[in-house]
């Protein structure tokens, strides 16, 4: 971490790439929901106007088998629960006046589906935000963009997914308002995704 320090002070950014994003997942206050009264209980401290950052996770990469969710309320914190406990948050995540912030809406809209689950109120799609201000496919993953915008390790649970939305959403917003690209992302990302 110190050598990335003296990198990142001195803005050497060729020497900074080539060390790779650090895994700074114990500084975040990331948990697991075993039980249903604590998924409720988490919804439940969300206002109702909150922006929510919400992923999914697959039982196995490039898979659509679902196997756990994840939510995050505020930026640098993130809640994963089985997806037996899916149900609990179906009204939540069906709910269009609830925004949310998501990586790949389609992909989790997909997932959520197979589990009768109809996602609404997405409103920040990053992997979106990500294409229109990149125009790079590759560099849209969730890891490529934790790399790149956070100069983070991304780990594979869904609770550092929906941290990452989160956390980008904004941020990716309001540099596609700043780029002008707002009415494609509206009129054309957001209504074919």
């Amino acid at each position: 971490a110190t050598l990335r320090g003296v990198y990142k002070e001195l803005e050497f950014f060729s020497l900074l790439k080539e060390t790779g994003p650090s895994d700074d997942s114990h500084t975040r206050n990331y948990d697991s929901l075993g039980s249903l009264d604590r998924v409720q209980e988490c919804l439940h401290g969300i206002a109702p106007e909150a922006l929510t950052g919400f992923a999914v996770g697959a039982a196995a990469p490039g898979e659509f088998d679902l196997a756990a969710a994840g939510i995050s309320r505020q930026p640098g914190e993130g809640r994963s629960f089985p997806v037996s406990l899916l149900p609990a948050a179906k009204d939540f995540l069906e709910d269009p006046a609830r925004p949310k912030a998501v990586h790949d809406a389609k992909a989790v809209e997909s997932m959520l589906a197979t589990h009768g689950i109809a996602l609404r109120g997405v409103r920040h799609d990053v992997m979106l935000y990500a294409f229109l201000l990149t125009a790079d496919p590759g560099g849209c993953s969730a890891e490529s963009l934790a790399s790149r915008y956070l100069d983070r390790k991304l780990g594979p649970s869904p609770e550092q997914h929906s941290d990452l939305a989160l956390t980008l959403a904004q941020r990716l917003s309001d540099e596609v308002d700043a780029q002008n690209l707002r009415p494609v992302y509206d009129q054309i990302d957001i209504p074919l995704a």
